[in-house]
Protein backbone atom coordinates (compact mmCIF):
# COMPACT_ATOMS: atom_id res chain seq x y z
CA UNK A 1 0.00 0.00 0.00
CA UNK A 2 2.95 2.42 0.65
CA UNK A 3 4.66 1.20 -2.20
CA UNK A 4 1.88 2.52 -5.03
CA UNK A 5 2.11 6.51 -3.57
CA UNK A 6 5.52 6.49 -3.67
CA UNK A 7 5.78 4.49 -7.47
CA UNK A 8 3.27 7.26 -8.67
CA UNK A 9 5.05 10.47 -7.05
CA UNK A 10 8.28 8.84 -8.88
CA UNK A 11 6.29 8.24 -12.18
CA UNK A 12 4.99 12.10 -11.58
CA UNK A 13 8.34 13.54 -10.76
CA UNK A 14 10.72 12.20 -12.85
CA UNK A 15 8.05 10.86 -16.01
CA UNK A 16 6.72 14.79 -16.38
CA UNK A 17 10.10 16.27 -15.96
CA UNK A 18 8.48 18.27 -12.48
CA UNK A 19 11.97 18.53 -11.34
CA UNK A 20 14.13 19.21 -14.55
CA UNK A 21 15.40 22.86 -14.32
CA UNK A 22 15.80 23.27 -18.16
CA UNK A 23 11.85 25.06 -18.60
CA UNK A 24 13.13 27.38 -16.19
CA UNK A 25 16.87 27.92 -17.53
CA UNK A 26 14.92 28.98 -20.94
CA UNK A 27 12.60 31.34 -19.71
CA UNK A 28 15.15 32.82 -17.48
CA UNK A 29 17.22 33.35 -20.47
CA UNK A 30 14.39 34.51 -23.02
CA UNK A 31 13.90 37.04 -19.90
CA UNK A 32 17.17 38.50 -19.51
CA UNK A 33 18.48 38.23 -22.98
CA UNK A 34 18.97 41.67 -24.92
CA UNK A 35 17.76 41.02 -27.90
CA UNK A 36 13.69 41.59 -28.52
CA UNK A 37 11.64 38.61 -29.28
CA UNK A 38 8.13 38.53 -30.16
CA UNK A 39 5.91 35.23 -31.04
CA UNK A 40 3.45 35.40 -33.08
CA UNK A 41 0.99 32.87 -33.50
CA UNK A 42 -0.09 31.73 -37.03
CA UNK A 43 -2.36 34.16 -37.66
CA UNK A 44 0.03 36.92 -37.16
CA UNK A 45 -0.90 38.06 -33.64
CA UNK A 46 1.41 38.10 -31.02
CA UNK A 47 1.48 35.62 -28.39
CA UNK A 48 4.01 36.47 -26.41
CA UNK A 49 7.13 39.28 -25.70
CA UNK A 50 9.83 39.20 -23.66
CA UNK A 51 10.84 42.65 -21.85
CA UNK A 52 13.36 43.96 -24.23
CA UNK A 53 11.08 43.58 -27.13
CA UNK A 54 8.44 45.09 -25.04
CA UNK A 55 11.24 47.77 -24.39
CA UNK A 56 12.08 48.44 -28.02
CA UNK A 57 8.41 48.40 -29.23
CA UNK A 58 7.44 51.02 -26.10
CA UNK A 59 4.86 48.92 -25.40
CA UNK A 60 3.72 46.74 -22.34
CA UNK A 61 3.31 43.09 -23.02
CA UNK A 62 0.18 42.69 -22.19
CA UNK A 63 -0.84 45.16 -24.25
CA UNK A 64 0.73 43.73 -27.65
CA UNK A 65 -0.80 40.83 -26.47
CA UNK A 66 -3.51 39.37 -29.61
CA UNK A 67 -1.92 42.55 -31.71
CA UNK A 68 -0.79 42.37 -35.23
CA UNK A 69 2.50 43.23 -36.24
CA UNK A 70 1.27 46.07 -38.59
CA UNK A 71 -0.33 47.85 -35.41
CA UNK A 72 2.78 47.46 -33.51
CA UNK A 73 4.81 48.34 -36.09
CA UNK A 74 2.70 50.10 -39.19
CA UNK A 75 5.92 51.20 -41.40
CA UNK A 76 6.77 47.77 -42.21
CA UNK A 77 5.10 46.84 -45.31
CA UNK A 78 7.49 43.88 -46.52
CA UNK A 79 6.86 42.09 -42.74
CA UNK A 80 3.16 42.25 -43.37
CA UNK A 81 3.85 40.24 -47.09
CA UNK A 82 6.23 38.35 -45.21
CA UNK A 83 3.63 36.83 -43.06
CA UNK A 84 1.62 34.88 -45.49
CA UNK A 85 -0.70 31.70 -45.28
CA UNK A 86 2.03 29.93 -47.06
CA UNK A 87 4.06 30.55 -44.08
CA UNK A 88 7.18 31.25 -45.78
CA UNK A 89 8.86 34.75 -45.22
CA UNK A 90 9.13 36.38 -48.68
CA UNK A 91 6.88 33.58 -49.85
CA UNK A 92 8.84 34.75 -53.75
CA UNK A 93 11.02 32.01 -53.18
CA UNK A 94 9.09 28.75 -52.08
CA UNK A 95 7.47 26.96 -49.43
CA UNK A 96 10.93 24.91 -49.34
CA UNK A 97 12.74 27.96 -48.87
CA UNK A 98 13.26 28.11 -45.04
CA UNK A 99 16.03 31.17 -45.06
CA UNK A 100 15.00 34.32 -42.72
CA UNK A 101 13.45 37.20 -43.82
CA UNK A 102 15.50 40.24 -42.42
CA UNK A 103 15.86 43.89 -42.57
CA UNK A 104 16.39 46.80 -40.83
CA UNK A 105 14.54 49.67 -39.20
CA UNK A 106 14.02 52.88 -36.89
CA UNK A 107 12.65 53.04 -33.68
CA UNK A 108 12.15 56.20 -31.78
CA UNK A 109 12.16 59.90 -32.36
CA UNK A 110 14.50 62.48 -32.20
CA UNK A 111 17.67 61.70 -30.54
CA UNK A 112 16.69 58.19 -29.21
CA UNK A 113 16.31 57.24 -32.52
CA UNK A 114 17.71 53.26 -32.76
CA UNK A 115 18.59 51.04 -35.79
CA UNK A 116 17.11 47.32 -35.35
CA UNK A 117 18.01 44.60 -37.41
CA UNK A 118 14.61 42.33 -37.68
CA UNK A 119 14.92 38.43 -38.62
CA UNK A 120 11.43 36.63 -39.07
CA UNK A 121 11.61 33.39 -38.67
CA UNK A 122 8.74 30.02 -39.07
CA UNK A 123 7.57 28.45 -35.96
CA UNK A 124 7.25 24.72 -37.12
CA UNK A 125 5.46 21.69 -34.59
CA UNK A 126 7.11 18.03 -34.84
CA UNK A 127 5.06 17.24 -37.95
CA UNK A 128 6.70 20.28 -39.91
CA UNK A 129 3.59 22.33 -40.35
CA UNK A 130 3.53 26.20 -39.66
CA UNK A 131 2.22 26.99 -35.84
CA UNK A 132 3.62 30.82 -35.90
CA UNK A 133 7.00 32.90 -36.52
CA UNK A 134 9.35 34.37 -34.40
CA UNK A 135 10.43 38.06 -34.79
CA UNK A 136 14.17 38.83 -33.44
CA UNK A 137 14.64 42.37 -32.78
CA UNK A 138 18.66 43.32 -32.51
CA UNK A 139 19.74 46.93 -31.71
CA UNK A 140 22.82 47.89 -34.50
CA UNK A 141 22.42 51.25 -33.73
CA UNK A 142 26.06 51.18 -32.52
CA UNK A 143 27.64 48.70 -34.84
CA UNK A 144 26.18 51.24 -38.14
CA UNK A 145 27.82 54.13 -36.21
CA UNK A 146 31.01 52.33 -36.18
CA UNK A 147 30.54 51.45 -39.86
CA UNK A 148 29.91 54.96 -40.87
CA UNK A 149 32.50 56.69 -38.82
CA UNK A 150 34.87 54.05 -40.12
CA UNK A 151 33.64 54.31 -44.34
CA UNK A 152 34.32 58.11 -43.24
CA UNK A 153 37.83 57.37 -42.06
CA UNK A 154 38.80 55.75 -45.47
CA UNK A 155 37.45 58.70 -47.50
CA UNK A 156 39.63 61.05 -45.57
CA UNK A 157 42.23 58.73 -46.01
CA UNK A 158 41.70 58.24 -49.56
CA UNK A 159 41.17 62.09 -50.17
CA UNK A 160 44.88 62.97 -48.51
CA UNK A 161 46.49 60.19 -50.46
CA UNK A 162 45.04 61.61 -53.18
CA UNK A 163 46.36 65.22 -52.18
CA UNK A 164 49.73 63.58 -51.67
CA UNK A 165 50.25 62.32 -55.07
CA UNK A 166 49.15 65.19 -56.75
CA UNK A 167 51.64 67.26 -54.73
CA UNK A 168 54.50 64.56 -55.56
CA UNK A 169 53.27 64.93 -59.06
CA UNK A 170 53.06 69.30 -58.85
CA UNK A 171 56.81 68.82 -57.34
CA UNK A 172 57.87 66.92 -60.27
CA UNK A 173 57.14 68.88 -63.04
CA UNK A 174 58.06 71.86 -61.17
CA UNK A 175 61.03 70.65 -60.79
CA UNK A 176 61.51 69.45 -64.51
CA UNK A 177 60.24 72.89 -65.61
CA UNK A 178 63.05 74.81 -63.18
CA UNK A 179 65.73 72.03 -64.32
CA UNK A 180 64.96 73.03 -68.61
CA UNK A 181 64.69 76.56 -67.48
CA UNK A 182 68.50 76.16 -65.73
CA UNK A 183 69.51 74.24 -68.81
CA UNK A 184 68.39 76.85 -71.36
CA UNK A 185 69.64 79.66 -69.47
Amino acid sequence: AILLPWTMYAIALFGFHLLDPRPAARTVAIEQMQEGLVVLDAHGRVASLNPAAASMLSIPAARARGRTLPELLPALPDLRAGLTDSGNPGAASGPQDKTPYDFEISLGTGPNVRLYALDLSDLEDFRGLLIGHLLMLRDVTERRHAESQAQERERTLAVLQERERLARELHDNLGQVLAFVNAQG
